[in-house]
């Protein structure tokens, strides 16, 4: 279904209520905004119950209803409603009253000046939001496809992530194949995170042999198979324990649709004889895709930046065998005093410190001088100096007979990981360029990317064509 669809469709519906039909499509040709998106009939959730207004504008928080003769007599509990619905999702109500007190229908003239308000209205909040900077313009086409959400390399509940199939779901975790079908795909770089978490489609309600459900905080799943309950807890292994979550919807239409509900663990306290518990831990899941590891933080929080930059390759440089091998002076290389300075610098602090910075690697030679060069002539914030200056001080031969050695069976394997952190850090344009002064390949150049990436686990190579030629990028 394209935009043209939706619309004639989206219109056709109101075809039975005559002032509904009358009232949406002279807001929709007043309008006259592709770039506002409505929708008839939504459904809408509040803590106790759910309701179905008459029009909802989702980009502005504003639904409309439209009061014909039946809502005469229940206009004490439409005003409950509306508070219900105020204080439940935040949304606020506006409507039209198309009939008088006397239940007989108003003047056109008299609806029409209420629906000239009403678009008036619209307009204004959109104004709003974009001088806020809070308006995003309504594109249908890319509204169920993976690729926004991968360019961002999050998905979040507050993103609206929703996707027609499971291939599209799992493109944003590195999928390529042509279909997918199963409930469940594991997600990971080793066999140990495959069976550990997974992306997970299930239907949250009665259906073929399970009765699956969610709470009304949505922070709750409860799976349960309807034959022999205790026997499916007892017979099948403790997998998968962390699932990140498309729930099986339709839409207004009655299409089928999967909506991310976030990231959720098995509640093993939580768990009864007879069903499992699944409790959300997280409203985010960063994509591997984007080359990102987390799973379940939460946007835009400066401590999920830190521990990222704490799970790259400073993070390995902190675990306990990196420490074990450099006490026992496995490995002896100069600019090795940044690790031990690694927690005193200073992050997001202004520019001041580059220099600093830089000092720490004059005595490192081969790609560390290289990088430092790049640095310079790209120019970055000091996060982003600090990120590739553990890089400067590790990447280079004396570095690779020692600590590397842990972590990676081949060259290969620890230039994916570098071109692939970079590109967290610059994004794939800067990174390219960088990539490219250093000697390192790009991101970009990987066609078949098949893994997420560790910097804690040993791995096969992320890239299947390029694993079988690699080369030694410190020379």
């Amino acid at each position: 279904m394209d935009k043209t669809e939706y619309v004639l469709t989206s219109l056709a519906k109101t075809r039975n209520k005559k002032w509904e039909l009358y009232v949406v499509s002279r807001i929709y040709h007043l309008l006259d905004d592709p770039d506002i998106e409505f929708v008839c009939q939504q459904l809408i959730r509040t803590e106790n119950s759910w309701y179905l207004v008459d029009l909802f504008f989702p980009q502005l928080g504003i639904f409309l209803e439209i009061d014909e003769r039946h809502h005469l007599s229940h206009q004490e509990a439409d005003a409950l409603r509306s508070k219900e619905i105020f204080y439940g999702t935040g949304l606020s109500e506006k409507r039209i009253d198309v009939c008088d007190n006397a239940r007989h229908d108003r003047h056109i003239n008299e609806v029409d000046k209420q629906v000239d308000s009403f678009v008036d209205v619209i307009r204004r909040e959109k104004v709003k939001k974009m001088e806020s900077g809070k308006f995003k313009a309504w594109d249908y086409e890319s509204r169920f496809s993976p690729d926004p959400h991968i360019k961002r390399g999050q998905i979040c509940l507050g993103n609206g992530a929703v996707f027609r199939t499971h291939k599209d779901a799992l493109r944003c975790f590195g999928f390529s194949g042509s279909d997918h079908r199963k409930a469940v795909w594991g997600v990971g770089g080793s066999k140990e995170e495959r069976a550990s978490t997974c992306v997970w489609f299930p239907k949250l309600y009665r259906n073929d042999g399970w009765d699956n459900s969610i709470d009304e905080t949505q922070t709750n799943i409860y799976e349960k198979r309807i034959e022999d309950p205790k026997g499916y807890i007892r017979d099948n292994p403790r997998k998968w324990k962390r699932r990140i979550v498309f729930a099986h919807e339709r839409d207004s239409f009655g299409k089928t649709l999967y909506k991310f509900k976030g990231v959720f663990e098995r509640d093993d306290d939580s768990n009864s004889d007879d069903r499992v518990v699944y409790q959300r831990v997280g409203e985010c899941v960063h994509l591997p895709t984007a080359g990102v590891r987390e799973i379940g933080a939460t946007e835009q929080n400066p401590q999920d930046e830190s521990d990222r930059l704490d799970d790259g390759l400073s993070g390995v440089l902190q675990t306990p065998q990196a420490e074990k091998a450099i006490k026992e002076g496995h490995i002896d290389f100069p600019g090795s005093g940044v690790f031990n300075d690694w927690n005193t610098l200073p992050f997001g602090q202004p520019c001041g410190c580059k220099e600093k910075l830089l000092a720490c690697i004059t005595d490192v030679k081969s790609s560390a001088d290289v990088i430092a060069k790049a640095l310079l002539h790209v120019g970055s914030s000091c996060r982003e100096i600090t990120t590739l200056l553990v890089f400067a001080v590790y990447i280079n031969r004396d570095t690779w007979n020692g600590i590397w050695r842990l972590f990676y069976p081949s060259f290969q394997e620890l230039e994916n990981s570098i071109s692939i952190e970079i590109e967290i850090v610059f994004g794939q344009e800067v990174s390219t360029q960088i990539c490219t002064i250093c000697g390192v390949r790009p991101v970009s150049t990987h066609r078949e990317w098949t893994d997420t990436w560790s910097m804690k686990t040993i791995r096969e190579p992320a890239c299947r064509k390029c694993a079988s030629t690699p080369r030694n990028i410190m020379t």
